[in-house]
């Protein structure tokens, strides 16, 4: 297996998951990962997407989850981006 992940501090990002899932819609199709729900207070959050390892030499495989990793920054970057930028005016 291999997971795809965002990790994050929650105390780092206060608010970051509440602006992740209200943009969603921006984000969810390139990065389905989810959100497991913890039942205790964590430090930390992390979306993951689980994808199944390719095979020793299956370049094609490989190829497929390098692509997923470009398809993920691009998909969160910008709302990433946006929240910061959005916490800095706030600030």
């Amino acid at each position: 297996m291999v997971s795809l992940r965002l990790h994050f501090r929650t105390e780092a990002a206060p608010g970051l998951v509440a602006f992740l899932d209200e943009h969603r819609a921006e984000w969810t199709d390139r990065f389905p990962g989810t959100l497991p729900k913890a039942t205790y207070p964590t430090p930390n959050t992390v979306y993951t997407l689980e994808l199944p390892r390719p095979t020793m030499g299956d370049q094609a495989g490989v190829a497929e989850v390098f692509a997923k990793v470009e398809a993920m920054a691009e998909a969160l970057l910008p709302v990433v981006s946006a929240y910061f930028a959005q916490s800095a005016v706030s600030a």
